[in-house]
Protein backbone atom coordinates (compact mmCIF):
# COMPACT_ATOMS: atom_id res chain seq x y z
CA UNK A 1 0.00 0.00 0.00
CA UNK A 2 1.22 3.51 -0.71
CA UNK A 3 0.00 7.00 0.12
CA UNK A 4 -0.10 10.06 -2.13
CA UNK A 5 -0.42 13.54 -0.66
CA UNK A 6 0.35 17.22 -1.22
CA UNK A 7 1.66 19.00 1.86
CA UNK A 8 3.10 22.37 2.75
CA UNK A 9 6.43 22.75 4.55
CA UNK A 10 4.69 22.28 7.93
CA UNK A 11 2.86 19.06 6.91
CA UNK A 12 -0.29 21.10 6.23
CA UNK A 13 -2.70 19.04 4.16
CA UNK A 14 -5.96 20.94 3.75
CA UNK A 15 -8.38 23.61 4.80
CA UNK A 16 -12.20 23.55 4.81
CA UNK A 17 -12.26 20.10 3.14
CA UNK A 18 -10.16 21.24 0.19
CA UNK A 19 -6.53 20.94 -0.88
CA UNK A 20 -4.20 23.75 0.15
CA UNK A 21 -2.75 23.99 -3.36
CA UNK A 22 -4.04 23.13 -6.84
CA UNK A 23 -0.98 22.18 -8.85
CA UNK A 24 -1.46 21.05 -12.48
CA UNK A 25 1.70 18.92 -12.58
CA UNK A 26 0.69 17.21 -9.37
CA UNK A 27 -2.84 16.48 -10.62
CA UNK A 28 -1.36 14.71 -13.66
CA UNK A 29 1.01 12.89 -11.31
CA UNK A 30 -1.96 11.76 -9.15
CA UNK A 31 -3.78 10.45 -12.22
CA UNK A 32 -0.67 8.55 -13.38
CA UNK A 33 -0.33 6.81 -10.01
CA UNK A 34 -4.02 5.99 -9.53
CA UNK A 35 -5.63 5.27 -12.91
CA UNK A 36 -6.52 1.60 -13.07
CA UNK A 37 -5.70 1.14 -9.37
CA UNK A 38 -7.65 1.42 -6.12
CA UNK A 39 -7.78 4.60 -4.05
CA UNK A 40 -8.68 4.68 -0.37
CA UNK A 41 -10.29 7.78 1.09
CA UNK A 42 -12.63 9.00 3.77
CA UNK A 43 -16.18 10.16 3.21
CA UNK A 44 -15.27 13.86 3.32
CA UNK A 45 -12.54 13.37 0.70
CA UNK A 46 -15.09 11.59 -1.51
CA UNK A 47 -17.50 14.51 -1.01
CA UNK A 48 -14.75 16.93 -2.13
CA UNK A 49 -14.33 15.15 -5.48
CA UNK A 50 -16.01 16.63 -8.58
CA UNK A 51 -19.78 16.19 -8.15
CA UNK A 52 -19.04 14.34 -4.90
CA UNK A 53 -18.46 11.19 -6.95
CA UNK A 54 -15.59 8.73 -7.19
CA UNK A 55 -13.05 9.41 -9.90
CA UNK A 56 -13.50 7.29 -13.04
CA UNK A 57 -10.97 4.58 -13.81
CA UNK A 58 -10.20 3.77 -10.20
CA UNK A 59 -11.74 1.49 -7.63
CA UNK A 60 -12.69 3.76 -4.76
CA UNK A 61 -12.64 2.33 -1.26
CA UNK A 62 -14.29 4.65 1.26
CA UNK A 63 -13.80 4.33 5.01
CA UNK A 64 -17.02 5.74 6.45
CA UNK A 65 -18.44 4.68 9.81
CA UNK A 66 -21.74 6.43 9.05
CA UNK A 67 -22.91 4.00 6.36
CA UNK A 68 -22.99 0.22 6.17
CA UNK A 69 -20.26 -1.64 4.33
CA UNK A 70 -21.02 -2.52 0.73
CA UNK A 71 -20.96 -1.45 -2.88
CA UNK A 72 -22.15 2.10 -3.37
CA UNK A 73 -22.14 2.26 -7.19
CA UNK A 74 -20.21 1.52 -10.37
CA UNK A 75 -17.93 4.21 -11.78
CA UNK A 76 -18.01 4.97 -15.51
CA UNK A 77 -15.17 3.96 -17.79
CA UNK A 78 -12.32 6.44 -17.88
CA UNK A 79 -10.29 8.05 -20.66
CA UNK A 80 -6.52 7.99 -20.84
CA UNK A 81 -4.45 11.18 -21.24
CA UNK A 82 -4.94 11.16 -25.02
CA UNK A 83 -8.74 10.86 -24.69
CA UNK A 84 -8.93 7.20 -25.73
CA UNK A 85 -10.83 4.69 -23.63
CA UNK A 86 -8.69 3.42 -20.79
CA UNK A 87 -7.81 -0.20 -21.49
CA UNK A 88 -8.73 -1.38 -18.00
CA UNK A 89 -12.03 -2.88 -16.87
CA UNK A 90 -15.26 -1.39 -18.17
CA UNK A 91 -16.45 -0.43 -14.73
CA UNK A 92 -14.94 0.35 -11.38
CA UNK A 93 -16.61 0.20 -8.02
CA UNK A 94 -17.08 2.59 -5.16
CA UNK A 95 -17.25 0.50 -2.01
CA UNK A 96 -17.79 1.62 1.58
CA UNK A 97 -16.37 0.12 4.77
CA UNK A 98 -17.58 0.71 8.31
CA UNK A 99 -14.28 -0.23 9.92
CA UNK A 100 -10.64 -1.07 9.26
CA UNK A 101 -11.06 -4.80 9.87
CA UNK A 102 -13.61 -5.07 7.05
CA UNK A 103 -11.44 -2.92 4.80
CA UNK A 104 -8.32 -5.01 5.41
CA UNK A 105 -10.22 -8.29 4.91
CA UNK A 106 -11.66 -6.97 1.63
CA UNK A 107 -8.29 -5.95 0.19
CA UNK A 108 -6.75 -9.31 1.13
CA UNK A 109 -9.67 -11.21 -0.40
CA UNK A 110 -9.69 -9.10 -3.58
CA UNK A 111 -5.98 -8.28 -4.01
CA UNK A 112 -5.84 -9.73 -7.54
CA UNK A 113 -8.67 -7.45 -8.75
CA UNK A 114 -7.77 -4.22 -6.98
CA UNK A 115 -4.29 -3.41 -8.34
CA UNK A 116 -2.19 -1.07 -6.25
CA UNK A 117 -3.87 0.32 -3.13
CA UNK A 118 -3.27 4.09 -2.93
CA UNK A 119 -4.27 6.04 0.19
CA UNK A 120 -5.46 9.46 -0.95
CA UNK A 121 -6.84 11.21 2.13
CA UNK A 122 -8.01 12.82 4.23
CA UNK A 123 -5.96 13.39 7.34
CA UNK A 124 -7.77 10.77 9.45
CA UNK A 125 -7.36 8.10 6.77
CA UNK A 126 -3.64 8.90 6.43
CA UNK A 127 -3.24 8.54 10.23
CA UNK A 128 -5.16 5.25 10.27
CA UNK A 129 -3.26 3.67 7.36
CA UNK A 130 0.23 5.18 7.46
CA UNK A 131 1.67 2.13 9.24
CA UNK A 132 0.21 -0.10 6.49
CA UNK A 133 2.04 1.87 3.77
CA UNK A 134 5.37 0.69 2.40
CA UNK A 135 5.73 3.72 0.13
CA UNK A 136 4.79 7.40 0.24
CA UNK A 137 4.68 9.72 -2.76
CA UNK A 138 4.57 13.21 -1.30
CA UNK A 139 4.37 16.48 -3.19
CA UNK A 140 6.13 18.89 -0.86
CA UNK A 141 5.38 22.56 -1.43
CA UNK A 142 8.21 24.85 -0.30
CA UNK A 143 5.82 27.30 1.38
CA UNK A 144 3.50 27.46 4.37
CA UNK A 145 -0.20 27.76 3.56
CA UNK A 146 -2.03 30.69 5.14
CA UNK A 147 -4.93 28.61 6.45
CA UNK A 148 -4.63 24.95 7.48
CA UNK A 149 -7.01 22.86 9.55
CA UNK A 150 -5.71 19.33 8.87
CA UNK A 151 -2.18 17.94 8.76
CA UNK A 152 -0.44 14.92 7.32
CA UNK A 153 0.97 12.74 10.10
CA UNK A 154 4.68 13.00 10.91
CA UNK A 155 6.38 10.32 8.80
CA UNK A 156 10.05 11.16 8.36
CA UNK A 157 11.30 9.00 11.26
CA UNK A 158 9.86 5.88 9.60
CA UNK A 159 10.53 6.56 5.89
CA UNK A 160 13.58 7.39 3.78
CA UNK A 161 13.63 9.45 0.57
CA UNK A 162 14.59 7.19 -2.33
CA UNK A 163 13.86 9.56 -5.24
CA UNK A 164 13.07 13.23 -5.74
CA UNK A 165 11.61 14.97 -8.81
CA UNK A 166 11.60 18.69 -9.36
CA UNK A 167 11.65 21.39 -8.54
CA UNK A 168 8.41 22.24 -10.30
CA UNK A 169 6.85 25.69 -10.33
CA UNK A 170 3.26 26.86 -10.43
CA UNK A 171 3.25 30.63 -10.32
CA UNK A 172 5.32 31.55 -7.30
CA UNK A 173 4.99 28.11 -5.72
CA UNK A 174 7.95 25.74 -5.81
CA UNK A 175 7.44 22.06 -5.07
CA UNK A 176 9.14 18.69 -5.33
CA UNK A 177 7.68 15.22 -5.61
CA UNK A 178 9.48 12.87 -3.25
CA UNK A 179 9.25 9.11 -3.08
CA UNK A 180 9.74 7.51 0.33
CA UNK A 181 10.20 3.87 1.34
CA UNK A 182 9.49 2.53 4.81
CA UNK A 183 12.63 1.96 6.84
CA UNK A 184 13.39 -1.64 7.65
CA UNK A 185 13.15 -2.42 11.35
Amino acid sequence: MKALAVIDKNLGLGYANDLLFHLPTDLAHFKKHTLGQSVVMGDRTLASMPKGQALPGRNTLVLDISRPSGKLYDVAKSKDQQGADYSGPESYICYSFENLDEFRAYIIENKDKLGDIVVSGGATIYRLLLDDCDELVITEVEAAAEKVDVYFPEFRDNFDVVKSEGPYYDGSLEYNIRYYKKKEK
